[in-house]
């Protein structure tokens, strides 16, 4: 049996800042504010749903807090998700920035 890890190319996802502000800026989020996001595809395995619940504790307690999911998928985990974040009431309060290559 042989194991191969997760990985990322290093070379090519790394930190960059001015990048960075300029999703923030087309997302209206400013430089100052916190940004939490859960990156993958729409996957049971990737948690979506504990991610809506944390992002509707933070709502609740009033956290100055902006929320983004990256990526898509297809199928009935897609549908479900939203489904759940509407039954969560968070409609505006994330971002659904779709897939990304960058």
């Amino acid at each position: 049996m042989m194991v191969i890890p997760n990985g990322i190319c290093t070379d090519r996802f790394k930190p960059d800042y001015s990048a960075g502000l300029k999703v923030r800026d087309e997302w209206g989020i400013d430089e100052e504010t916190i940004t939490i996001g859960l990156i993958g595809r729409f996957d049971p395995m990737k948690d979506h749903a504990t991610f809506l619940r944390a992002v509707k504790i933070f709502n609740q307690e009033g956290c100055s807090v902006r929320f983004v999911c990256i990526g898509d998928g297809k199928g009935p985990c897609k549908s479900e998700i939203h489904s759940l974040c509407r039954t969560l009431g968070l409609n505006g309060s994330l971002i659904w920035a779709g897939e990304m290559e960058d």
